[in-house]
């Protein structure tokens, strides 16, 4: 068994207080990254085909660059202590918000910031490719962004991060828990992730309840028989408990479960979702549906051609199949023991119980009949009367 893991761990009251401590230090970090101190000449081929993602008219040599003074690092411990803890963390960095990126000779690249190293910064494009890009070869305004995203990264970034060949996934202490990626010869398929949420609600009364939010991590994630473990406290005082497989197989197998539930405590509802945007909105101006499957728009009645491999098929526990077309979700929900989700060219996506209703199920929200284009929820739901569910498993066919 080939595993490879990484974990690294901070609280929140630290990460808040070290940026109060150091407002003014990220400040000059972002003023070194634009001035780029030249402290190492080591001669690099940048922009050469098909490496480069700003496709340039010629090859350019670009001196590879340290960024950082290091002398000012050594003299000013405080400041090392935090570029040190931003530059490992930024290792576990995943997927951020998309950007614009430009190189000094004008050429643009849109992506995402995977992370950071001290000479340069790794992006992934609209493809789901990385590249590597040196920082000097970045303009003074991409070098700033990346700066700041690193920087967001240390309050919004994963506890946790585990990879195999096949897949991997990150753990987070907030409502997203965990965000899971397949992979192909290092390169993310299809050219999406997968986020999973919880929520915690509480009954107050009859027909009323109360959302719980979330207080703190109780502790570094911890690993144990082959498991990773998260526990977060609520701000009721319960416990949640996430626990995640760790092998070298191309499925994640996931449970949860409730801790520290006293007799204080009325009725609690946990539940975990999977979310799956729109892929067609309105568009007013044309009168016609449009999104990444039909820039240019569809009408209604088109719906059943564009959207003929579009599908969901749930399988329910007393083996009966129920095949949903995605231009005519209902209102009703569905649960069932397994639902396999079709988009397209993509890889089906296979979401599975626990073999025993007793032990949770998946359940199906579909629109509310605003739109047959509108997304849905999957929700991995414990058995009526519990707060424990799994296992679970997500893969690709």
């Amino acid at each position: 068994m080939n595993v490879s893991t990484q974990t690294l761990s901070f609280s929140r009251s630290e990460i808040k207080q070290l940026n109060q401590q150091n407002t003014e230090r990220f400040d000059f970090l972002s003023y070194q990254l634009r001035k780029c101190d030249i402290s190492s000449q080591i001669n690099r081929k940048f922009w050469s085909a098909p490496f480069s993602p700003f496709t340039p008219q010629k090859k350019t040599t670009v001196n590879s660059l340290n960024i950082i003074n290091h002398k000012f690092l050594m003299q000013n411990r405080a400041f090392h202590k935090l570029f040190t803890l931003l530059f490992l963390f930024s290792l576990l960095l995943p997927a951020q918000t998309l950007q614009m990126w430009t190189s000094t000779n004008g050429h643009s690249f849109q992506g995402v910031l995977v992370r950071m190293e001290e000479q340069a910064v790794v992006l992934k494009g609209t493809d789901g490719k990385e590249i590597t890009v040196p920082l000097r070869a970045l303009d003074q305004t991409s070098r700033s962004l990346a700066a700041s995203e690193a920087i967001l990264a240390l309050e919004n970034g994963p506890v946790f991060q585990h990879q195999n060949r096949q897949l991997r996934f990150f753990l987070y202490s907030g409502t997203k828990w965990l965000e899971l990626e397949f992979l192909n010869a290092g390169s993310s398929i299809p050219k999406q992730n997968y986020q999973l949420f919880f929520s915690m609600s509480e009954s107050i009364g009859v027909r009323k309840n109360k959302q719980i939010d979330i207080d703190e991590i109780v502790e570094p994630v911890t690993m144990e028989n082959g498991e990773a473990s998260m526990r977060i406290r609520m701000q009721n005082g319960v416990v949640v408990k996430f626990t995640v497989e760790l092998n070298d197989n191309k499925e994640l197998k996931f449970r949860y479960d409730t801790e520290e539930v006293t007799e204080n405590h009325t009725k609690i509802s946990l539940r975990v979702s999977m979310n799956f945007p729109a892929l067609l909105d309105y568009d007013i101006s044309s009168k016609s549906y449009k999104g990444p499957i039909a820039p240019k728009g569809v009408l209604f009645e088109n719906f059943p051609e564009l959207l003929e491999n579009y599908n969901i098929r749930l399988d329910k526990n007393d083996n009966d199949t129920i095949m949903i077309p995605y231009h005519d979700k209902r209102s009703k929900g569905f649960r069932g023991q397994r639902i396999t989700i079709f988009r397209d060219d993509n890889p089906p996506l296979i979401l599975s119980a626990p073999k025993e209703s007793a032990d949770g199920s998946l359940n199906t929200s579909f629109y509310g009949g605003k739109s047959p284009a509108e997304g849905y929820v999957i929700h991995f739901a414990p058995a009526k009367g519990t707060n424990q569910a799994g296992i679970f498993t997500i893969s690709l066919k």
